[in-house]
């Protein structure tokens, strides 16, 4: 243990104290608890055009402490030790540019094979699965 308070309950890492780290922070704040998880990642992944992807932070976050606890990694630093990059580093929205939207296909998805299948007619597989086991 670290001997605060707050490292105390950041080690039970329990469901109560993950929701409220999700539920009670957004933006730079719920960017630091994700940097203080791995310090690898970029602001720039999470701030688009001057706006903070919370959702998309607060799906690695989960998905970082769930991998932490399973393979049993050591404490996190700090929260207070976090540092983060500068206003000023932070990327910022162009001059008449709109927020970012979520761009969806006009239609359903539809993923198909690189070479076409051919699927045998269900009478020939049955005759070929008969043959196979008078042969055996």
């Amino acid at each position: 243990g670290r001997g605060s308070a707050a490292a105390a309950s950041w080690v039970r890492m329990d469901d109560d104290f993950l929701e409220e780290v999700l539920a009670t922070k957004a933006g730079p704040d719920l960017f630091r608890e994700l940097l203080r998880l791995l310090p690898l990642v970029s602001v720039e992944d999470y701030c688009k055009n001057g706006v903070w992807l919370d959702d998309v932070m607060r799906i690695d976050i989960q998905i970082l402490v769930a991998h932490r606890i399973e393979a049993g990694a050591p404490d996190p630093q700090p929260l207070p030790e976090v540092t983060t990059p500068q206003a000023g580093a932070l990327p910022k929205a162009y001059p008449g540019q709109s927020m970012p939207t979520v761009v969806r296909p006009l239609g359903p998805t539809i993923v198909r094979p690189a070479t076409p299948t051919t699927i045998p007619p269900a009478s020939a597989v049955a005759m070929a699965t008969a043959a196979a086991a008078a042969v055996g």
